[in-house]
């Protein structure tokens, strides 16, 4: 059956191009698949997948290390750090306050590989506190 000289409607046309994309997909998953047999038939071994020994597999548990509390009075800016036990590195880090949307943390970051800084500003009209909190692995 020959398409030669044949017209078609437009949207007719766009689903045959899109049936002959998903043939040409299909075939190329086939020929895909074959390869793969064709290499488990043919003798050659796989490489072997490299052994990670048992205590490389293992994460150690996260540590959370916490700063020395800080107060502010209505309307104060301050900063703390939190400071990773030994042999621990900082990997994130951030605040708990005694006052949710009042006291706001305007900027995080770590100034080391085992400290975390916090800025806090007290919206407030009350004197409140936070403490900085350091995430350690």
């Amino acid at each position: 059956m020959s398409d030669t000289g044949t017209t078609y409607p437009a949207f007719f046309r766009g689903r045959r191009r899109a049936a002959l994309a998903l043939t040409a997909g299909a075939a190329a998953l086939a020929m895909a698949g074959s390869g793969a047999a064709f290499a488990a038939a043919s003798g050659v071994p796989a490489k072997p997948l490299a052994k990670i020994p048992p205590a490389a597999r293992t994460i150690s548990p996260n540590v959370v290390a916490t700063g020395t509390t800080v107060t502010l009075g209505p309307g104060g800016y301050s900063s703390g750090t939190a400071t990773c036990p030994a042999d621990t590195e900082v990997m994130g880090g951030g605040e708990n306050n005694s006052a949710g949307g009042t006291l706001v943390l305007t900027d995080s970051w770590p100034t080391s590989n085992t400290t975390w800084l916090v800025f806090v500003k007290n919206n407030g009209t009350t004197t409140e506190t936070f403490t900085p909190r350091a995430v350690c692995r």
